[in-house]
């Protein structure tokens, strides 16, 4: 064999190696291909009259499409029932709403457990449940990370879209390595991030509360943005150690609400809200975890329950389930 050709084999073959090993890592990484997310209901605080419980419908789509199914997690049942739903679900979806973040709410201290479920299952097993937290899940992430009830404040940032101000700290986010360039210019450069929120977590240097600096310990800040006001907010970020993830913005609704009230970029962003969706499952299927009969998984997911779709519930909601 020539030279020239034996060097060619040998890339020929560190080619293919390559190829191989990153295969086996990235198959190594799926332990299932039947992913569960676990969305948690939230108490309602308007439309009383449909139910003292909900979910937007938008939320269990978005993880639908994204390639999962979507299970309940009631936060009325018992600590002991929530921890074995947490074994057997995939992923935990904490959404956008309107529920007082204060420590004596049942809602707020079941969300808080999860959390804590997650980091202790990374923490002494290695395993990857994620979290993914939206507007209010994003302000609850925030509280749960630093255990400080104060550390939101005020915020003119509701019916508006935005693109993201990215900071340094994109290149080693774990939440957009694999997205492709359209993804990134048009989360730059277009209004393609749904914002309907009034609190969050100030991004400016004089963020004078305490515990900001666990925050900033805890998150990786990828990207800001600023109010209305001109007042500066924190807009996604990522945990350095365990698998959580949170948007100040709705990805889902993009896709699946109507508000005609809000100027965006809708086919922009719904290449935006695809790809962010199947981040979050790709890390779902990083864990075995799965519900103990067949009988039970039925019983709990959200193809057992009708959405409602009613003219008052708009601008906010097209369909929403209630409990």
């Amino acid at each position: 064999m020539k030279r020239a050709e034996q060097k060619m084999y040998w890339k020929i073959y560190l080619f293919a190696l390559l190829l191989f090993v990153n295969y086996h890592f990235v198959i190594s990484e799926i332990l299932t291909d039947r992913p569960i997310i676990g969305i948690v209901i939230q108490p309602t605080v308007a439309y009383p009259e449909f139910g003292t419980n909900y979910v937007p419908s938008s939320y269990k789509k978005w993880i639908e499409a994204a390639g999962a199914r979507a299970a309940v997690i009631d936060y009325r049942l018992p600590f002991s029932k929530i921890k074995e739903l947490f074994n057997s679900v995939n992923g935990i979806l904490f959404i956008g709403g309107s529920t007082d973040i204060v420590p004596e709410c049942r809602f707020i201290q079941v969300c808080n457990y999860l959390f804590n479920l997650t980091i202790e299952a990374k923490d002494k097993h290695n395993e990857t449940v994620p979290i993914w937290g939206t507007c209010l899940g994003f302000e609850q992430l925030a509280v749960y990370a630093t255990g400080d009830y104060k550390i939101l404040d005020s915020f003119s940032a509701e019916n508006i879209s935005y693109p993201l101000k990215f900071t340094n700290e994109l290149k080693d986010s774990r939440l957009f390595s694999q997205a492709s360039s359209e993804v990134i210019y048009n989360l730059q450069n277009y209004k393609v991030t749904i914002n309907q929120h009034s609190y969050g977590i100030s991004s400016s240097e004089s963020n004078k509360h305490e515990s900001f600096k666990k925050y900033k310990e805890f998150f990786r800040i990828i990207s800001t943005n600023v109010d209305k006001k001109g007042k500066p907010f924190i807009s996604t970020v990522e945990a350095y150690n365990y698998p959580i993830y949170s948007s100040q913005w709705h990805p889902e609704r993009a896709v699946y609400e109507w508000n005609s009230g809000i100027v965006i970029n809708r086919e922009k962003s719904i290449v935006v809200s695809n790809y962010v969706g199947r981040f979050f499952i790709s890390e779902a299927r990083k864990n075995s975890h799965s519900f103990s009969s067949p009988t039970e998984e039925y019983n709990l997911l959200f193809y057992n329950f009708k959405d409602i779709y009613d003219e008052s519930l708009k601008p906010w909601y097209e369909t929403v389930y209630f409990w």
